[in-house]
């Protein structure tokens, strides 16, 4: 089975040659392995992660090139922060514009441009919602990109198994791609989810029927691409009042005293560092453990934070056209699904024991207790005003009696996860993090 390889653009640029890296050794010996014949059945890609500018798709080829020989190997540039989603578009199009690399793409990549979307940079940054019109946008501006060039689109996307990380419902998941993103279907298959999904021969099948189903001709939704102005207005609100947060030093404080981030380092449980080297900052978070430091917690914050203050700053008319967009806006109903599990998952009072056994002051424990009990008001007030329900999970009854009776079963695990911080109990940390994990059925 052929691998994909992988390495940070900024680790590429360090040396663009190759020659002192690791990945250039890789590449080095995959020359050897594939000699005469197609390195693709050894390696079928080369994912750039943190993909931002043409520069790192060039330099990436011409690595390929020099060390393997040829340029049979597809460049994937992984566009994973909002300014690099935003920028994608117009990226693969200066990209086809080079003579050299449009015939590569013809002789070499049978006349396909594979992209991977990264949801859970996007998401850290902004917020859900944020995010998830972000990554649909840029889908459908690179699918359009692709077709002026002749060229056919393959969209990989990086999504985990949690809301924060593009997870959800397969038809969620694929609300607004276009028909080139549903002809051809490529995800990730990580953490939790390839054991949920390849546990029985039944539930793969079940799976993967309803990919079918959802990639049937007239299964793609056109109406996302045309911009809605309210739901562009409420979304650029929320991550307006998720970025005050997040890049609050306050904020960071309270995360690294009152959450398990500071600790996971200890797990090995990834194949990279929990943080980027440097003082504790949204940039230098790392999304997954950034995520499941709050599934641990039991607060889920980036799904909902900023939702209830926007709604509240949205005019009359602004409300009427949200509540209509939720009828019939894919992108947005999806969200709101994705929304109302999280509320239902959310347990505050666990969350304020965290920051009440923290080493933050009193002061410091008494604002965070109470502006996030205030939030999460809000963000209900929003969810039932839009949609009408008082019930979270009115649209999925079984899930939540399946959440009701888990979560209760969690709270010790909660207890112990504190304890094993102040204790410095590695082997007690690593048990009550798996534990909590399994009962909230998503790692982050």
């Amino acid at each position: 089975m052929p691998l994909e390889l992988r390495e940070d653009s900024s680790m590429l640029m360090s040396d663009p040659s190759g020659d002192t890296l690791a990945i250039g050794r890789m590449l080095d010996r995959l020359g050897e392995y594939s000699k005469g014949e197609d390195p693709c059945w050894y390696a079928r890609g080369m994912i750039i992660s943190m993909a931002q500018s043409v520069e790192h798709i060039r330099v990436t080829a011409k690595m390929i090139l020099r060390h393997v020989g040829n340029s049979k190997i597809p460049v994937v540039p992984l566009f994973e922060q909002k300014q690099a989603l935003d920028s994608g578009a117009t990226i693969i199009t200066e990209l086809l514009r080079d003579k050299k690399v449009k015939k590569i793409v013809k002789e070499q990549w049978g006349n396909k441009v594979e992209v991977m979307v990264g949801y859970s940079d996007s998401a850290k940054e902004s917020g859900v919602i944020a995010s998830r019109l972000a990554v649909i946008d840029a889908i459908n501006a690179i699918d359009q990109a692709c077709k002026k060039s002749g060229v056919i689109p393959v969209f990989f996307h990086g999504s985990g198994g949690s809301i924060d990380r593009g997870g959800g419902a397969i038809r969620d998941q694929m609300a607004g791609w276009p028909r080139s993103a549903l002809n051809i279907y490529k995800a990730t298959v990580q953490g939790e989810m390839v054991e949920r999904t390849f546990a029985s021969p039944e539930i793969l099948e079940s799976q993967l029927t309803q990919i079918c189903e959802n990639t049937i001709p007239g299964a793609e939704k056109k109406d996302v691409r045309k911009k809605n102005p309210s739901l562009e207005k409420f979304a650029s609100l929320v991550k307006v009042h998720y970025q005050e947060q997040i890049t609050s030093p306050l904020f960071l404080k309270m995360v690294e005293f009152a959450t398990p981030y500071s600790f996971l380092s200890a797990l090995k449980i990834g194949s990279r560092p929990t943080k980027r080297a440097g003082t504790l900052s949204v940039a230098g978070l790392r999304a997954i453990p950034w995520v499941l430091c709050w599934t641990q917690t039991r607060v889920l914050f980036p799904t909902w934070w900023g939702t209830g203050t926007a709604w509240k700053e949205m005019g009359t008319t602004d409300k009427i056209a949200l509540k209509k967009a939720f009828l019939t806006h894919p992108v947005f109903r999806s969200y709101i699904h994705a929304l109302g599990f999280t509320l239902a998952k959310i347990e505050l009072p666990i969350f304020e024991f965290y920051i009440r056994q923290s080493k933050l002051t009193q002061n410091e424990k008494e604002y965070f207790i109470r502006s996030f009990d205030e939030a999460l008001v809000a963000s209900k007030k929003f969810f039932k005003e839009i949609t009408g329900e008082n019930d979270p999970l009115w649209y999925r009854p079984w899930l939540a009696e399946s959440i009701g009776l888990r979560a209760s079963m969690i709270h010790p695990l909660n207890l112990l996860e504190i304890l094993s911080h102040q204790d410095q109990d590695l082997p007690l940390l690593r048990i009550s993090v798996t534990g909590i994990a399994s009962g909230m059925l998503t790692t982050g």
